[in-house]
């Protein structure tokens, strides 16, 4: 268990930062429960970059059309 969490903390720090590699190594090797959780952790922190992703783009998009006069 401990090589999964390894594997899954190489994997978060390069898309989620600091904060998904202290909940591995802050859970350890507890089983699976510890990993599912910071499995759904990362799938939280994912889905709240997309929202913000998809308002930037809404943003940019309206800030294009009122420059644009249309």
């Amino acid at each position: 268990m401990i090589g999964v969490n390894a594997a899954l903390a190489r994997h978060a720090s390069d898309r989620c930062g600091n904060r998904m590699i202290e909940i591995l190594f802050k859970e350890g090797a507890t089983g699976a429960i510890g990993a599912s959780g910071a499995i759904g952790t990362f799938w939280q922190q994912l889905m709240q970059l997309w929202e913000l992703i998809v308002m930037v783009c809404r943003f940019l998009l309206g800030l294009l059309k009122l420059l644009s006069g249309t």
